[in-house]
């Protein structure tokens, strides 16, 4: 079982160990498109994850979630597709920036995970997000923490994107209704 994923026994289906130091053929540790000479790529199985993990918050406020999106590979690594404010200082956080990189699951705040959509082609659908991604940082929109747009609001934006209904699987994840970005 890969240790950065809850149990199964917690509800949650495990696919077991990332390919991390695999030495088969088809692998030489560098899984991008112009490196890897995979012809199949666009046959990377795996599952269209949506992981909500507790926010630090003030006493008294209502527990709530921030979102990221988690392709997670049956034979590659883990690709999280996550949003944050350009800065962490409150009333100056600047820009939303969607940042692409190797999940990390962070157990100690994880709420939940939700195994959204399960493909074939998840080789495409990361061309796609990697897209987004790029289209959410060029439009440099501020980043509003209570209402909107946020990184709720990216997850919920790369999930329209994919053309998927928005699966919110927090309680309280604010921004996650504001208009897509």
């Amino acid at each position: 079982m890969d240790p950065g994923w809850p149990a199964a026994g917690l509800g949650y289906r495990v696919f077991g160990s990332t390919a991390r130091g695999d030495d088969s053929p088809e692998h030489n540790g560098d899984d991008s498109p112009e490196h890897n000479g995979n012809p199949h790529l666009d046959e990377r199985r795996g599952v269209l994850c949506v992981v909500a993990r507790r926010l630090d918050r003030f006493p008294g406020w209502v527990p709530a979630s921030h979102l990221s999106l988690v392709l997670r590979y049956l034979e590659f690594d883990d690709i999280e597709y996550e949003g944050n404010p350009m800065r962490a200082t409150p009333g100056a956080y600047g820009p939303i920036v969607v940042r692409k990189r190797p999940f990390r699951p962070r157990r100690e705040r994880l709420v939940g995970v939700v195994l959204y959509v399960e493909r074939r082609d998840l080789g495409e659908w990361e061309r796609a997000l990697d897209s987004a991604m790029q289209r959410i940082n060029a439009k440099a929109v501020n980043y509003e923490p209570i209402n909107g747009p946020n990184s709720n609001t990216v997850a919920r934006t790369l999930l329209l994107h994919l053309e998927l209904p928005p699966l919110q699987p927090a309680g309280v994840a604010p921004g996650f209704e504001h208009e897509a970005l």
